[in-house]
C-alpha cells in the first residue's frame, strides 16, 4: 500500500488503515511501538477531520516535510561534523534565549555557518559566527516588527555582500563606515582584509546597530508576540507533520524509485 492509498484510507476504513499503519512502520524496531501507537491515534482523529483529497493532500504534505527535515538534518551534520552535538546544544541555548523552536531557525543556522566555512572559518569559528548572527538576525526582527525568517534572508544577503539591504537592518553601511569598523578592528582599510576578517566586520556592524538602536535583546523581550508566535505555530505544524511523515518517508522513496525505473 503506498502513502496516498494509506492516508486516504484512514477516512474510509480505520481497520485497514490501522494495519497498514503496523505494516509501514513494521515490527524489525521494538522501540517503533510507541510510533505505531501514536499513528493509530492520529488516525482516528484525523479519519474524522478529513476525506477524500484532504487526507491525501495531508498525507502528502507529511512525507514533503519529513524529507526536507531530513535534508535540513543532513546539511547540519555536514557542516557540524564532529561537534554537531555541541552545535545542537548550542542552537538549542539560542532558540531558548530568542523564544523560537530551533527547527525554526536550523535551516538559516545552517547556511550562515556553511557560508562563513567557505569565508575560511573552521568549525567551530564557524559555529560561534552562526550563533552571533542568528540572535542577532532574531533582535533586529523583533526590533522592527518583521518575521525572524525575512530578517535571516535580509541578513545573508548582507554577509554575501549586498550592502544595499543594510539600511533593512538597520545598519548604515558606506564605504567610508566599513573603512572605520575596518580600521578600528584590524587597522586597514576593509577591501584589504581577509574573507574572514571582513566577515567579522560586518557581523560587528550589526551587532553595534542593534546596541544603538536598542534592539539588543528584544527578542528575548517580545518571544510572546504576535509574529513570532505564529512563526512558532507554523514550526509546530511542521514539525508535527514530520513526525507522522517520517516512519513512511523510506517506503514513499523506495516507491518512487521503483515507478522510475519502470517508466
Amino acid at each position: 500500500m503506498n502513502v496516498f492509498e494509506f492516508f486516504g484510507k484512514i477516512g474510509i476504513d480505520n481497520k485497514s488503515a490501522n494495519k497498514a499503519i503496523d505494516e509501514t512502520v513494521g515490527n524489525a524496531e521494538k522501540g517503533s511501538d510507541k510510533i505505531v501507537s501514536t499513528f493509530k491515534k492520529m488516525a482516528g482523529i484525523l479519519g474524522g477531520l478529513f476525506a477524500g483529497k484532504a487526507i491525501f493532500d495531508f498525507g502528502k504534505s507529511a512525507v514533503e516535510a519529513a524529507a526536507t527535515a531530513k535534508a535540513i538534518q543532513s546539511q547540519f551534520d555536514q557542516v557540524f561534523g564532529d561537534i554537531k552535538g555541541k552545535a545542537q546544544e548550542q542552537l538549542n541555548g539560542i532558540a531558548k534565549e530568542v523564544g523560537a523552536l530551533p527547527n525554526r531557525i536550523k535551516p538559516a543556522f545552517n547556511q550562515i555557518a556553511s557560508f562563513a566555512k567557505v569565508s575560511g572559518m573552521d568549525t567551530q569559528q564557524s559555529l560561534d559566527y552562526a550563533s552571533r548572527a542568528t540572535k542577532a538576525a532574531a533582535d533586529s526582527a523583533a526590533f522592527y516588527d518583521k518575521s525572524l525568517e525575512e530578517t535571516t534572508e535580509t541578513l545573508k544577503s548582507y554577509l554575501k555582500g549586498n550592502y544595499e539591504v543594510a539600511d533593512n537592518l538597520g545598519i548604515l553601511s558606506t564605504e567610508q563606515t566599513r573603512n572605520a569598523k575596518a580600521t578600528e578592528m584590524f587597522g586597514q582599510e576593509f577591501q584589504k582584509l581577509d574573507g574572514i576578517q571582513k566577515q567579522e566586520v560586518l557581523m560587528a556592524m550589526f551587532e553595534d546597530a542593534n546596541k544603538v538602536s536598542g534592539a539588543m535583546g528584544q527578542a528575548a523581550r517580545e518571544s510572546n508576540g504576535f509574529e513570532n508566535v505564529m512563526g512558532n505555530l507554523k514550526q509546530v505544524w511542521q514539525d508535527f507533520l514530520v513526525i507522522v511523515g517520517g516512519p513512511i518517508l523510506a517506503p514513499v522513496v523506495t516507491g518512487l524509485q521503483n515507478a522510475t525505473t519502470w517508466l
